[in-house]
């Protein structure tokens, strides 16, 4: 190993070298297979070693005026080799550029912190599994001579590697802050801001600040989120307050007094790392490979409800957060084609984009067809407010429009339909007594999806107008593709709804059909224009406004392509009626199915 070259006093413009696929380097042992990441002081790549053929990661420093940070982290995983849960070193050296390089074992299951953000929060065996992981590296490094603290800690620097099916172990990465302890003394504030212990901000450290760090990603794996969080003067000020962290009363008593014990804001009354290991790693116990840290359940894997004669399918949608709104790019594409007024009337209300985080659920793969609908009403002998007021609206094709007509509903639309085709001119009463039948014959609680839901399921992992990109096709959906629009290319108006497996090859990423057209779909919330101002990041639910409508979701045969983009957002008053208007159900998620 060597790491006795000095590094450049300046940092060249073109430092460091980037390295492309199939380039050798480390005297032709090592091969670039690809690059997997980027950091503010490193670039990751995997590679390959020519002589066994096995894959290792190589961390490329892109600081040169900190050398220190790889120089000491090179050390630190030399002194801790071997060590259980610490990332292996294999070796290093300076290439021609100065650039330090780091080789250690490939880790093929990403970093804790994105997988809780793409699989949702743990339960609490699992996130005491990876706990009691890295309380054995970090006690392997607080019981070295000196004692070793890592000093940065957090969810990001947890890294996994899969020993199985669905398992994986975890191992303590990006030792590079971390030093010899000899004294309190801390030079700088260094580390994380959310999970750095509060004395660090008075420039003290001990061993037990690297606890108060594990027990903010404890923390991080129940709730979803560090106790505290933006600015580093925002969380200086709650990590200097002396009231305690804030832990919800639903944490279960013995999990809460470990929380509490780890995040004593005063390093005297914090447990230390014996008292942590003795709750997670009872007589010295090993922690086994926790379970991979995504969903149980494979996005777009089917649940089928066979009940009374009625069968539908439902698709899982994993928990996970995602963009929710309009892009900027379609704000621009839609001003410059319809006007600033048409926008601002029709829609603004899709802005702005945010982040929306949901538990999985289960999502009907189609809409409700005529035969699902029929069947509910056969079995319960309900009737729907068209059949009671005697009245709905069909599609006259002479005047291109829809009208309102004296009849019993959802039977004659105006258009043919077959028993495959989705239930149209019901309304938001409608759709609930449904879920409410189905929810008591199949004990699970089967509503209507909320908005954010909705939009989550409709674009199955895609920030694009669309699941299936930019544009629309009229053999992905059914729309009104004879609109002009710069989100379709000119197509067919079918002038009515379509079977609900009509356009099966084009299922999105959830395994979803007829997300985008042929009918709009009821959600339970409440429409207000403005909701994504003030809207909650977490499982939103818009509330009563002053409007009194429902939203709508998805576009129909009858929209322009513009308004079957994932983010078009309409509203319904709750007892209108039409005939390009029918809905879906989503199905409450148990908890060991999260």
């Amino acid at each position: 190993m060597n790491t006795t070259q000095t590094f450049p006093a300046a940092q060249p413009d073109n430092f460091p070298k980037k390295y492309v696929a199939g380039e050798r380097l480390g005297s032709g042992r090592y091969e670039i297979v690809k690059k997997v990441g980027e950091g503010n002081f490193a670039l990751i790549y995997q590679v390959r070693e020519l002589a066994s053929g096995r894959l290792f990661a190589m961390k490329q420093a892109t600081v040169a005026r900190k050398p220190y940070l790889y120089r000491s982290e090179v050390k630190m995983l030399t002194i801790l080799r071997d060590g259980p849960h610490i990332l292996p070193l294999h070796e290093s050296w300076l290439d021609e550029d100065g650039a330090m390089i780091i080789i250690t074992d490939y880790l093929d299951g990403g970093n804790l912190k994105q997988a809780i953000v793409d699989r949702g929060c743990l339960k609490e065996s699992e996130a005491l599994s990876v706990l009691g992981q890295m309380v054995q590296a970090v006690a392997h490094a607080h019981h070295s001579t000196p004692p070793i603290i890592h000093r940065d800690i957090k969810p990001s620097n947890i890294i996994g590697k899969r020993t199985g099916t669905d398992r994986m172990s975890w191992y303590l990465a990006d030792w590079g802050l971390a030093c010899e302890w000899h004294r309190a003394r801390e030079p700088a504030v260094s580390g994380t801001h959310s999970y750095t212990a509060p004395e660090v901000w008075r420039k003290r450290r001990y061993l037990v600040s690297d606890v108060y760090s594990l027990g903010m990603t404890l923390y991080f794996m129940l709730f979803g989120r560090p106790a505290y969080e933006g600015g580093s003067e925002t969380i200086g000020k709650h990590q200097k307050n002396v009231n305690p962290v804030n832990i919800p009363d639903s944490c279960p008593k013995p999990l809460k007094t470990l929380l509490a014990g780890m995040l004593a804001k005063n390093p005297k009354k914090r447990w230390t790392l014996d008292q942590v290991q003795e709750v997670v790693l009872p007589q010295g116990k090993k922690r086994k490979a926790t379970l991979l840290l995504r969903s149980r359940l494979p996005a777009g894997k089917g649940w089928t409800i066979a009940e009374a004669g009625v069968e539908l399918t439902f698709n899982w949608v994993p928990g996970g957060t995602f963009l929710m709104g309009q892009s900027a790019a379609e704000q621009e594409t839609i001003i410059q084609t319809f006007g600033e007024e048409d926008y601002t009337t029709s829609f603004q209300r899709e802005t702005p984009r945010h982040p929306v985080k949901l538990n999985g659920f289960w999502i009907c793969r189609t809409p409700i067809t005529r035969a699902s609908f029929s069947r509910f009403q056969q079995k319960t002998g309900y009737q729907t407010l068209a059949q009671r007021e005697g009245w709905f609206r069909v599609w006259n094709p002479a005047k291109g429009r829809l009208e309102r007509r004296e009849g019993e509903g959802w039977m004659a639309p105006g258009f043919h339909q077959e028993e495959d085709h989705p239930v149209v001119n019901v309304t938001y009463a409608d759709c609930l007594a449904m879920a409410e039948w189905l929810s008591q014959r199949c004990h699970r609680f089967i509503q209507l999806p909320s908005e954010a839901q909705w939009e989550r399921a409709c674009r199955g992992g895609s920030e694009t107008p669309f699941s299936f990109g930019e544009q629309i096709l009229s053999d992905q959906a059914n729309f009104n593709g004879l609109k002009p629009s710069p989100f379709s290319q000119p197509g067919l108006f079918r002038a009515g709804t379509t079977p609900v497996e009509h356009f099966s090859h084009a299922a999105n990423p959830y395994g979803l059909l007829d997300m985008h057209g042929n009918v709009f779909e009821w959600t339970r919330d409440w429409y207000e224009p403005n909701f994504y101002h003030t809207s909650p990041t977490e499982n939103p639910r818009s509330v009563w406004s002053k409007q009194g409508e429902r939203v709508l979701r998805g576009g129909s045969w009858l929209s322009p392509s513009l308004r079957t983009r994932s983010a078009y957002r309409d509203s319904f008053a709750p007892d209108e009626r039409d005939a390009d208007v029918g809905f879906r159900l989503v199905g409450l998620a148990y908890p060991w199915e999260q």
